[in-house]
């Protein structure tokens, strides 16, 4: 394993392991020596995204991902989420839908994803597919979160339905 890709490895185990100040310097000291590398700045937005928690440092780094490598597909998953969190569904459900069209995208997280998207929208029906396309190819232990997603979204629908039946009734 060449020196960079080692360090690199090093750094995520870090912030694995709650020490996400080292880890975090440790990836920006890689900058210096690879600072177009577009894995190096995937790792730096999943970083800020999800560990130091500063989404604008964390949306500057994977869109320099994009930049750089294009067809590099983990970056997009990561703005989807971080756009999703800000309640910017559709710019999230953009970004997830690019990620889609990726080579060796992770096509259970982006489709969940998009249906985390859809149910903030109050698009049940779209989020239930999504969520089922999910579970498709899921073989992990997000198979029964996925299950209860979609039992919620069939909820919501439900008593959506039953509202808009109450609601005609009552102007008729």
């Amino acid at each position: 394993m060449m020196e960079f890709e080692r360090c690199m490895a090093m750094a995520e185990r870090l912030i694995l392991e709650q020490r996400v100040d080292e880890g975090m310097r440790l990836l920006t000291e890689l900058l210096y020596d690879e600072p177009g590398s577009a894995a190096l700045h995937n790792e730096l937005g999943w970083g800020y995204l999800y560990f130091v928690g500063n989404p604008a440092q964390a949306e500057l780094h994977l869109e320099a991902a994009i930049r750089f490598e294009p067809a590099f597909a983990p970056p997009y998953l990561h703005l989807g989420n971080l756009h999703s969190q800000a309640g910017r569904y559709s710019l999230a459900l953009d970004w997830f839908a690019r990620g889609l069209r990726r080579a060796g995208a992770n096509r259970g997280a982006l489709a969940a994803g998009m249906g985390w998207a859809h149910e903030m929208r109050g698009e049940y029906r779209l989020a239930i597919r999504r969520y089922k396309e999910s579970l498709a190819v899921s073989a992990g232990p997000e198979y029964e979160s996925l299950r209860e997603s979609i039992r919620r979204c069939r909820g919501k629908r439900w008593i959506l339905m039953l509202d808009t039946a109450v609601s005609y009734r009552r102007s008729v």
